[in-house]
């Protein structure tokens, strides 16, 4: 019997709005009842404050949580990184090709995502290789970064610069061909 009235208790929790107020009492064949109508004899029951949120606060991206939160979250990714193309490394192509390589360990989980900061242009990317065409000559920089189906930030691959060198028609070397 105890465990009905605890049954009970539990189902009154979930279904009373917050506002609203509960009694309990025993009857006369020693069942505890709990309702929301006071009764004569009935102990008014304190209610535990429910926790909230507003969700019109969070900001998509926003990456702020707490400590065992991002730890949690850190362990699901070992390795994260940019192989290709290597830091400080210049990329000669006349059409400003350049492949984007990255590794990830273990492999993605569902509903997370990998974006690149190209540029300071944020891009999601379908998978760990990218192809960039008919980039201008000069540096870039690259990063990436995986986040979960809310936005946070779960894993972090370190900003690379590299250079591309395109063939220029003003260069002495197509000058002298010219001749």
């Amino acid at each position: 019997m105890k465990q009905v009235s605890q049954i009970v208790l539990l189902l009154l929790f979930c279904t009373i709005s917050v506002q609203a107020e509960i009694y309990r009492w025993v009857d006369k064949d020693g069942v505890v009842i709990y309702s929301d109508k006071p009764q004569q004899g009935a102990e008014h029951i304190k209610m535990p404050t429910l926790e909230t949120y507003d969700s019109s606060n969070v900001r998509s991206g926003n990456t702020s949580s707490s400590s065992s939160d991002k730890t949690d979250k850190g362990k699901q990714y070992t390795n994260f990184k940019i192989l290709s193309p290597v830091a400080d490394s210049t990329v000669r192509n006349n059409a400003g090709k350049v492949a984007l390589i990255m590794q990830l360990e273990p492999k993605l989980n569902a509903g997370h995502k990998i974006f690149i900061i190209f540029d300071g242009q944020r891009l999601n990317v379908p998978g760990l290789r990218h192809s960039f065409t008919a980039l201008d000559r000069g540096a870039h920089t690259i990063s990436a970064e995986i986040v979960d189906a809310s936005g946070s930030q779960l894993a972090v691959a370190d900003e690379i610069i590299f250079y591309v060198q395109r063939f220029s028609k003003l260069s002495p070397a197509a000058k002298a061909r010219k001749k």
